[in-house]
């Protein structure tokens, strides 16, 4: 699911234009590669871990909106896991996966306007300089509506409509990792000014 909802985005950071700092950075050197430790660090260790918390937070939000708390999830567990719980339950595991995977989804977008620049604020970049990165926001958005909404793809993946509350919590992801990403860039610039 990850892949389909993440292709198009992928794709326009590629399209994305040079970022106006990049001839006041010295040229990268031949032995140098792409995916080096500061990159994978801040992918995987940093928005990586930032994207799970928050997909997790989510996943736990939602049961805590039908008051059910960890302990008592835990018990749930295997009554879920051995495909044996009440169709009520069943219900809220598909309500938690689908905050979950909108957690996901909406960290994507925040991801997306983070990775284009790794040092320059999104808030300095052209807002509308690659068409291809609104397309690849919008593709995110319409592919979690489509997986929420139409029943034949709601079902394979168990996937449910969740409450309007918890779409607050979606709402918080974007703006949440963005603002981490910001906060990080902003302390690496006041480290290695250009």
């Amino acid at each position: 699911m990850d892949l389909g909802t993440d292709l198009v985005p992928a794709l326009s950071l590629g399209a994305e234009p040079p970022g106006p700092d990049t001839m006041d950075q010295p040229p990268r050197r031949r032995s140098d590669v792409l995916l080096n430790r500061p990159l994978m660090l801040r992918a995987y260790l940093f928005l990586g871990l930032i994207e799970g918390l928050l997909a997790m937070g989510g996943y736990l939000l939602t049961w805590r909106h039908y008051g059910v708390d960890l302990g008592q999830l835990r018990q749930l567990a295997p009554a879920l896991l051995h495909h044996s719980a009440p169709a009520a339950v069943v219900a809220i595991q598909h309500q938690a996966s689908a905050v979950t995977l909108g957690s996901i989804v909406f960290c994507q977008v925040g991801n997306l306007m983070a990775c284009l620049s790794d040092r320059q604020s999104v808030f300095r970049m052209p807002a509308f300089a690659n068409g291809l990165l609104w397309l690849g926001m919008a593709s995110e958005w319409l592919a979690f509506a489509a997986l929420l909404s139409v029943p034949l793809l709601a079902a394979v993946f168990q996937l449910a409509p969740f409450p309007l509350p918890l779409w607050g919590w979606l709402a918080l992801c974007t703006p949440t990792l963005l603002l981490a990403d910001e906060l990080r860039k902003a302390w690496r610039r006041r480290q290695r000014p250009v």
